[in-house]
């Protein structure tokens, strides 16, 4: 479908933070794949040169501090459209006890870009946030959840993340009303694929499978195993931000999600199939956080745009598996 997109990319300036990174790569090759100017900035804290590999002679990189206002202005001046991927996303293990330092750098990953882009004249601003910023409350309630939904405290341990996000969203809708940039806000969920992180601090699937790759007699996993996640693969959450980058309505936030939705119990008996451990044992620490019993997203409104989930994670997670284990015998 990214075909369909080149009449609106073709020629047009497009900057992507963290381009360098798991979903940012991605982006980036379907971008100069219908015909955009590319240009990517990224500090490479997590990102990697080699994501880049592909598109490194039709892109131009930046490795440089959004945080520093002066020398992001020099890259974003001319630019038509900004996707801002720009975050410290991790897992629960990593973002229990760094409440602050979450909240601190995430927010100045939306604040300064959003700011500037604004000062400089960018028409257009896509916003990358997540569902996080739900309550666990309204996640156990009422999931899957509408755009409008919530407003209560968020889940407690990813909370300096969650309200990062959710006063960047607000930000982004002040800049909708009071400049003449136009934004628009995406909210993911639990994306997967080739190239995700495996620096230890990462998502659920990349830290099983490392830890069923190393385990001889068992494996710990946080929680009761019954909390349920939805999953969507990095090809599909592209697709839709080249979609909300080219018909998302000003001000609007779109859910980005897909059907495909397990407990962990059922990602671990599933990963224990294909890796051929059936004979670790599991053992679920409750005493460990796990979250909202269910995070589902409901993605009418993106939908409506035109779009739909064309992958499912039990056809795709081979080739994560052999990537996750390549990945960390590099590291």
């Amino acid at each position: 479908m990214k075909s369909s997109h080149r009449n609106f990319y073709k020629g047009k300036r497009v900057l992507v933070t963290g381009g360098a990174g798991f979903i940012g790569s991605y982006l980036v090759e379907a971008l100069v794949s219908v015909g955009a100017n590319i240009t990517v900035i990224d500090n490479l804290s997590r990102g990697k040169m080699k994501n880049l590999q592909g598109v490194k002679n039709d892109i131009t990189f930046h490795l440089l501090d959004l945080r520093i206002e002066s020398t992001l202005k020099k890259v974003i001046h001319d630019q038509d459209l900004v996707f801002n991927l720009a975050a410290l996303n991790t897992g629960i293990n990593y973002d229990i006890g760094r409440t602050q330092k979450m909240f601190e750098e995430n927010m100045l990953l939306q604040m300064i870009p959003l700011r500037v882009a604004a000062a400089e004249g960018v028409k257009r601003f896509i916003q990358v946030s997540s569902a996080s910023i739900y309550s666990r409350e309204v996640m156990e309630r009422q999931s899957p959840i509408k755009e409008t939904d919530d407003n209560g405290e968020p889940e407690p341990s990813k909370l300096g993340y969650a309200l990062a996000k959710r006063m960047g969203e607000r930000l982004s809708h002040w800049y909708s009303e009071n400049s003449s940039m136009e934004t628009v806000i995406a909210r993911f969920i639990n994306v997967y694929g080739v190239r995700d992180h495996v620096d230890g601090i990462g998502h659920c699937i990349p830290e099983l499978i490392k830890k069923f790759n190393g385990a001889s007699v068992s494996v710990d996993v946080f929680g009761s195993g019954k909390q349920k996640r939805s999953f969507i693969h990095v090809a599909d959450v592209v697709e839709a931000l080249l979609l909300l980058g080219e018909r998302g309505v000003n001000g609007e936030v779109y859910n980005v999600d897909s059907d495909d939705e397990y407990s962990v119990t059922e990602i671990v008996q599933l990963l224990q199939k294909c890796m051929k451990k059936q004979d670790i044992q599991v053992n679920y620490d409750t005493t460990k956080p796990e979250g909202s019993k269910r995070r589902l997203l409901d993605a009418t409104k993106l939908r409506r745009l035109g779009w739909g989930p064309k992958h499912n994670l039990r056809e795709n997670i081979d080739e994560i598996i052999v990537d996750v284990i390549q990945q960390s015998r590099r590291t």
